[in-house]
Formats: structure tokens, C-alpha cells, sequence
């Protein structure tokens, strides 16, 4: 396929690309979550910061008593279902001095609150690739302190029996707040989208994690996300060494799932499979998720050109593209609406992931493997 870079030079050229080390936890779960503090303590109270600013800008809607109820279902649900999720939060509430009720109303936040405020936007584009193996991209766009906030990590669990997981994520979260990929060659990456009514299911960021370190492949994956109920909200893209692709939406309980072993998924911020795409709600709010018909039609027009074979660097100009039309994946904060972030491109066949830790039609590129 022959991208279009756009107006802006695209200075995210690949000649110059260097090699960064991730933040490395280990041990289990809670001893994990503790671990973000200890060791980016610079950052303590800027995580804490974030944290309790949130909770306090829905200070109305978390005093809510149906809303009370809700994540104390949820928070009781993550115990008996998720343990090793429930432990992470508590262990990074503990590092961080914050309550573990309050850390996972914070994370609940994300699909709870459909005011147009600053939120996360994101595009996906997940593919098989036969010059440089399976592959998902994705560009994350987000407002409030998360540019300072995210990170890179490495987990290494001793129950995982040598597995290890790299996520792309930020301090104060657990795991794949984001996106990640194992050291089998499963990756994923997430998109927000608007559900008008969640319900007592799997969190998308916990259950993201889980799935890294409970599967192997994408047959696997969708083995275990079939079978649990889900709060509802948002898209995942999941990819593996082995050829195979799937494309998520969640409602709740249930989930929309595809697969292929060829072609391209794409998201961006609202649903676009049957039955989901007439939910009602369907034009996104924020300034973040405003444009996300216009970037998914960048996406779609890539896609339709996609042949089954392409270069690293095509993938890199895909992401930092512009589009005076108001579709342009590489997003740049102004007048307050947020930017992106992040760029990762996992790299199943490899087990490597090309960042950027910045708009990346400006920044570096950055290899990080395990």
C-alpha cells in the first residue's frame, strides 16, 4: 500500500531508531502493582495527583447511590474472578497511599463518565503481514497527565512459569492499560468506545492483562473472552505469531468477535459491527473521540489497499499521517483537546515492540523487547 504522509514532515523515519529499557517488575501481582512507585518515585505524587483530581471532577457522579452500588459489585466481581487484577490494584494503591476502592473507582471512570471532557481516543490497525510478520498499531491519544504518566514495563511473574509480559501502559494503572504483547508473540491493543449502560463484567483494562498471561494464541484469547461476562465499552484488536487476527467489541455481557488469517482490522471510537453499530449514543463525544468517523475512514482506505505485504516504515507513516479533512491519526494537542501520546507497533514474529513515545511524526523511535 502508498500512504500519504500529509502536510507535516514526517521526521519518524526508522534509520535513526535506538534502543530504550522499560521499567522491570517481577513477583506476583500485588508485589507487582507496589513495584510502579518504588521504582519511578519522582513521579509519586503526580500519579497521585491524577488520581484524586479525576475522582474529584466526578465527585457528582460517583455520589451517585445506583453508581456506589455498581462498583461495589464490580470491586466484588474483580475479587472472585480476577484475584491476581484485584491484587495489582491493591498493590498500587498501597504504593502510591491510596485507597483500592478508589483506585478501581478511578479506572471505572473510563466507562462510566460520557461527558465530553478529555478523553481517550486511539486508533488501531491490526494485520497479518507476510514481509515482516503479524503485527497491531496502535496510536494512543490522550488528554489530562497521562503524557507524563506513561510508561513501558516488563512483568515477569514466578507463577508464569518464564512467561513474561511488556505493556504500554501508565503509572497508577495496572498492566495493559493500553496495549501489550507476551513473550509468546500474543498481542492487543484497546480503543475507547461509549456503552450506555455497563453492567457487572470484566473491566477491559483487567481483562486485557489477564489475557496476556493466561493465553498463547488468538484461538485461546477468544476462548477465554467468549466464556466471561463483560462491563461493556470499548474495542480490542488482539494478534499472534501464528497468522491469526481477531477484532473485539464489547457490550455487556456479551462480546462481538471476528477473526481472520488474512486482510486487516481497524478501530477508532465507535461501534461498527451488527448489532452494536445502531447502539443508540453512536456519535462519539470528546473533543478526543469527535473525529473517530474520520480516522476510521483513513483506516478503512488503508486497509482496502492493503495487500498482504508492507513495510515497517509504511505502518510508521500511516501513524504519523495528517489529514486536513479532520481525519489525521497523529493528533497534536491545541486549545486544550488531547494529543497522541504514544505510537506502539507489537511485532508478534519477533516478540518486539517499535514506541514512540511522543506524536510520531516528531519523535524517536524506540525498540523494547523482553
Amino acid at each position: 500500500m502508498t500512504l500519504d504522509k500529509g502536510p507535516c514532515m514526517l521526521h519518524a523515519k526508522l534509520g535513526g531508531v535506538m534502543a530504550i529499557e522499560p521499567l522491570h517488575l517481577s513477583g506476583l501481582p500485588e508485589a507487582r502493582g507496589r513495584q510502579q512507585a518504588a521504582l519511578a518515585p519522582d513521579a509519586v505524587g503526580s500519579v497521585r495527583a491524577s488520581v484524586e483530581s479525576r475522582l474529584a471532577g466526578s465527585r457528582e457522579l460517583l455520589g451517585r447511590p445506583g453508581i456506589q452500588d455498581y462498583l461495589a459489585k464490580q470491586w466484588e466481581f474483580l475479587g472472585q474472578h480476577a484475584p491476581a487484577q484485584a491484587a495489582e490494584i491493591e498493590g498500587i494503591a498501597e504504593g502510591y497511599g491510596l485507597s483500592p476502592r478508589d483506585l478501581s473507582a478511578y479506572l471505572h471512570l473510563g466507562i462510566l463518565d460520557h461527558r465530553p471532557v478529555p478523553v481517550d481516543g486511539c486508533s488501531t490497525f491490526a494485520a497479518v503481514n507476510a514481509d515482516f510478520g503479524t503485527f497491531v498499531a496502535k496510536n494512543r491519544d490522550y488528554g489530562g497527565d497521562h503524557r507524563e504518566l506513561q510508561k513501558v514495563f516488563v512483568h515477569s511473574d514466578p507463577e508464569s512459569t518464564g512467561k513474561k509480559c511488556l505493556f504500554v501502559g501508565s503509572l497508577g494503572s495496572p498492566g495493559a492499560f493500553s496495549s501489550g504483547m507476551n513473550s509468546e508473540g500474543l498481542a492487543l491493543a484497546d480503543t475507547r468506545v461509549d456503552w450506555p449502560d455497563p453492567g457487572v463484567g470484566w473491566l477491559r483494562y483487567c481483562l486485557m492483562t489477564e489475557v496476556l498471561w493466561r493465553a498463547d494464541t488468538v484461538e485461546e484469547a477468544i476462548e477465554f473472552i467468549s466464556s466471561v461476562p463483560h462491563a461493556g465499552g470499548g474495542s480490542l484488536a488482539i494478534v499472534d505469531a501464528f497468522g491469526t487476527i481477531a477484532s473485539i467489541e464489547f457490550g455487556h455481557p456479551e462480546a462481538v468477535i471476528q477473526t481472520s488469517r488474512a486482510g486487516a482490522f481497524f478501530h477508532t471510537n465507535h461501534y461498527v459491527f451488527e448489532p452494536f453499530a445502531d447502539t443508540a449514543g453512536q456519535d462519539p463525544v470528546g473533543s478526543a473521540e469527535s473525529n473517530s468517523r474520520a480516522r476510521l475512514q483513513v483506516l478503512r482506505q488503508a486497509a482496502e489497499r492493503y495487500s498482504g505485504r508492507t513495510s515497517l516504515q509504511e505502518i510508521v507513516d500511516l501513524f504519523s499521517s495528517h489529514d486536513a479533512a479532520g481525519g489525521s491519526l497523529c493528533r497534536h494537542e491545541e486549545d486544550g483537546e488531547p494529543g497522541t501520546i504514544s505510537t506502539a507497533i507489537f511485532c508478534c514474529e519477533t516478540r518486539r515492540l517499535l514506541f514512540f513515545g511522543g506524536n510520531p511524526c516528531e519523535s524517536p523511535a524506540h525498540w523494547i523487547s523482553f
